[in-house]
């Protein structure tokens, strides 16, 4: 440990760090396999022991770690020949879990315990603790997450009941198209009309994306298909120009006959932005 003298703060060096993982991971093998390291410092076999398999030995700082046959494979460092031995359920566990698995980028169950056998470290039952961790990561429950799944509304009342052709329809806008006027060339967009009910499809021409070019192409639609009684659309500055300019129309004449052809007019029906289900097409 260094002592910097204008902060009068110690510093931890590389060995310090080394020799404080060294006294946690000893206590905490202390306290889950106490008469392990007993009986292996007297050179006995204890029968109950749960990490008999792993022929476990002592090293030179008193950790235990798995033993095996390849104590003389050089090729190897020390880590990966004879992994420390970590207790199950144990805080330090968890800890390095955690460290590994964000080392690791948040990969699946077999990636992260790779890494964590790799780097030196034996965590009994770490099959299932790695399982758990990556359960309860945040970031992992945002990258692998199931999508929502809501239950869509009900269906209009234009959808289901059953009416004349064209009485109930949902529009749309589509284009822009570049097509040949005589030597020039210019945009046209297409009005696209869909029955509620019947599904049945008309479309208009609109040489512009304005109000009175679509009050014009309704006109014509109504013309060959009969008067329409709601019309399901967006929010589209043209849709909204054109209901607005049918009610100062209404707004233009007499009290006794605008209640005569208030029931016949046309209502929009605009649906939520980014919402277009809700018009039911």
């Amino acid at each position: 440990m260094i002592l910097n003298k204008c902060w009068k703060k110690p510093i931890l060096t590389v060995n310090d760090l080394k020799e404080t993982e060294k006294v946690i991971i000893k206590i905490a093998q202390l306290e889950a396999y106490e008469q392990d390291i007993k009986h292996i410092n007297k050179g006995t076999t204890w029968k109950q022991s749960s990490i008999a398999k792993l022929n476990p030995y002592l090293d030179t700082d008193q950790l235990l770690r798995i033993g095996g046959r390849v104590k003389n494979l050089t090729a190897l460092s020390l880590l990966e020949r004879h992994p420390l031995i970590i207790p199950k359920n144990t805080h330090i566990a968890k800890l390095l879990v955690r460290y590994y698995h964000q080392k690791v980028y948040y990969q699946g169950r077999t990636t992260t315990l790779r890494a964590l056998r790799g780097a030196g470290y034996w965590v009994i039952r770490g099959n299932k603790l790695v399982k758990d961790a990556i359960y309860e990561c945040v970031v992992c429950k945002r990258l692998r997450g199931k999508t929502a799944d809501q239950q869509m509304g009900d269906l209009p009342k234009e959808r289901t009941e059953p009416g004349y052709l064209f009485t109930h329809v949902g529009i749309d806008c589509f284009g822009p198209y570049t097509v040949k006027d005589r030597r020039t060339e210019a945009k046209r967009w297409g009005l696209i009309f869909v029955c509620l009910y019947s599904k049945g499809i008309h479309i208009e021409l609109l040489e512009q994306m304005s109000t009175d070019a679509f009050l014009n192409a309704l006109r014509c639609f109504m013309c060959i298909r009969g008067p329409v009684s709601t019309i399901y659309c967006d929010q589209g500055t043209n849709f909204i120009g054109a209901r607005n300019e049918l009610e100062k129309q209404l707004e233009c004449i007499s009290q006794e006959a605008r209640n005569k052809v208030k029931d016949d007019m046309i209502k929009f029906k605009f649906n939520a932005p980014s919402a277009s289900h809700t018009g039911g097409l």
